[in-house]
């Protein structure tokens, strides 16, 4: 029988303050690094200032004639060449001084950064300005940049086993008034996501080696700055914190779990440093692997001398140990890790399918119903300021999705979705255990 999930995602709005100045525009500079000592090089290997701006509308920007400036009386003091950002992409300028405009090459501006603080500004190329910190950025340290409500655009408001509500109705007595905001879903059960049961109908296929770390539960000794533990595991290995996806504790000794939620037979774990500043915290750390009574079956310290990771990643190849859980630690305050690959042996089939869920609910809808509701819940910081939302989805055969009360999409679903309805057509079953974007 084709399924169908009925989801609804109810926002509840949460407004907190922000930093800086911004006009209605979608392109702002979320970070900037004014005393960099020793983190990201320029093409010259020196370690010069820097300013991340991103475009956040939803349509290519050409930033030619726009300019950058420290001096509020000299608003056009550094004009950008032809160069295209795309929507939410991000382009880094030098501020070195160097004055560099060549399209395709990097940039470099004609200034650089007071790290005492100063007035900075992006202009637009009629003389407005577009984003601005005024009358000037606070004082800065050495090798910590210096974000502009990044967090608030790049939160992962639902993640691998997030809380929510669900029901396989009986009857259609609940009509379509389940998917409001304010709807009382307390007597629904209480589920984690992933959600959903496997038939038993794949029959498994050779063991491979996958990154099994994806589908675990991350959680670490501390939290600071937002840099939430499951960013370690999201599958992004970028090492710059402005792209939301880096860890940061804030006390010591610090720590760093992932729960795999099955023993696996680890062959490989790779670490993924911070790069744009701060990279020389990742040393003197352990790596820890333990099975499900949490007994060691690997421990080993590297890089105990003090000495720097060589390059954005650190592999450790042929460790041979089984285990569930695997823990980094340092004995410092600051443990940030743009990610961590665990690299284990996994068979195809319903196995695979079986990691995918946190929620099993075979009993509740085999034979009984072939559709389901789910309520998922979360707070958005000031959703007046978000300018996209991406949800992502594992499925098997359909679903509908609502916000607050609205149809935002649906796959496989035909006309008015019924309290028992099927899925019009099949999720192809090697499509089923991969994200898809909406």
């Amino acid at each position: 029988m084709r399924r169908i999930l009925l989801l609804v995602a109810v926002l509840l709005p949460f407004l907190p303050g922000s930093a800086g100045k911004a006009r209605a525009q979608a392109v702002i500079m979320t970070e900037f690094l004014a005393e960099n000592r020793d983190g990201l090089l320029d093409e010259d290997e020196e370690s010069s200032d820097w300013i991340e701006i991103q475009n956040q509308g939803g349509a290519a920007l050409n930033l030619e004639g726009w300019f950058l400036t420290d001096d509020p009386a000299n608003l056009a003091r550094w004009s950008f060449p032809s160069v295209e950002i795309l929507p939410g992409g991000y382009l880094l300028v030098f501020a070195s001084g160097k004055d560099r405009a060549v399209a395709g090459s990097e940039l470099h501006t004609s200034f650089r950064l007071e790290g005492s603080g100063e007035f900075l500004a992006l202009v637009e190329p009629i003389g407005v300005i577009a984003h601005s910190f005024d009358p000037a950025f606070p004082p800065q340290r050495a090798n910590i940049s210096y974000g502009f409500s990044q967090r608030a655009s790049q939160t992962n408001y639902l993640s691998a086993g997030a809380s929510g509500r669900f029901l396989v109705p009986e009857n259609g007595g609940l009509g379509a008034g389940w998917v409001d905001a304010n709807f009382d879903d307390s007597s629904w059960m209480q589920v984690e996501t992933g959600i959903g049961f496997a038939t038993g109908d794949v029959p498994l296929g050779p063991a491979e080696i996958e990154n099994v770390a994806l589908d675990g539960r991350a959680t670490q000794s501390s939290e600071g700055w937002g840099g939430a533990p499951g960013r370690a595991i999201d599958g992004n290995i970028s090492g710059q914190w402005g792209d939301g996806s880096i860890t940061h504790t804030n006390a010591s000794p610090s720590w760093w779990e992932v729960d795999l939620r099955e023993t696996f037979a680890i062959e490989e774990i790779v670490l993924w440093n911070r790069r744009d500043c701060c990279s020389e915290r990742l040393t003197n750390f352990t790596v820890r692997i333990l099975d499900e009574d949490r007994e060691e079956t690997f421990e080993e310290t590297f890089l105990s001398d003090g000495s720097e990771m060589d390059g954005s990643s650190f592999a450790i190849e042929d460790i041979e140990a089984g285990g569930r859980y695997v823990r980094i630690s340092i004995p410092g305050q600051y443990l940030s890790l743009a990610e961590v690959q665990v690299f284990g042996l996994v068979f195809d089939g319903d196995l695979g399918f079986n990691r995918q869920l946190r929620t099993d609910v075979g009993e509740e809808m085999l034979g009984r119903n072939a559709s389901a509701f789910l309520r998922m819940p979360f707070e958005a910081e000031n959703p007046v300021a978000l300018d996209t939302l991406t949800l992502k989805m594992k499925y098997d055969d359909g679903f509908v999705a609502y916000l607050n009360g609205t149809e935002v999409v649906r796959r496989n679903v035909a006309g008015e979705p019924g309290w028992n309805a099927g899925a019009a057509e099949e999720n192809p079953r090697e499509n089923v255990l991969f994200f898809e974007e909406f």
